[in-house]
């Protein structure tokens, strides 16, 4: 994980300071922490998608968003899933801010019960 992190920031140093670094580590290792749960969680209210079929992107998209929404209370839940939509309409399909928003506004009410 860290060597991958680590290239990551080699590829972007221009827009890459050390405050987004160190944020961009924690919010990484800590999706990946926590993949299996979060994993369950997108599963759970992905109807009729399993983790496995959905695009990478995608899937990666909102391991990020739901570890930020049930992890990282620093981050407010409407400004995770803004993010993610948005991550989506640059990266993705045209089918995919949709999907992302559905299953993320599902999350959000589940982080908002706890």
């Amino acid at each position: 994980m860290d060597s991958q992190i680590e290239l990551f920031f080699k590829e972007q140093p221009e827009i890459i300071d050390e405050p987004s670094m160190v944020f961009i580590r924690q919010e990484a290792i800590g999706a990946y922490e926590n993949i299996e749960n979060i994993d369950k969680i997108i599963s759970d209210y992905a109807s009729n998608w399993t983790t496995d079929r959905m695009a990478k992107v995608d899937l990666t998209i909102l391991r990020l968003s739901t570890y930020e929404m049930l992890f990282n209370k620093d981050i407010p839940s409407g400004v995770s899933v803004n993010e993610a939509v948005e991550l989506a309409k640059k990266y993705s399909s045209d089918e995919a801010p949709a999907f992302i928003n559905g299953i993320l506004g599902k999350v959000a009410d589940k982080a908002a019960e706890a």
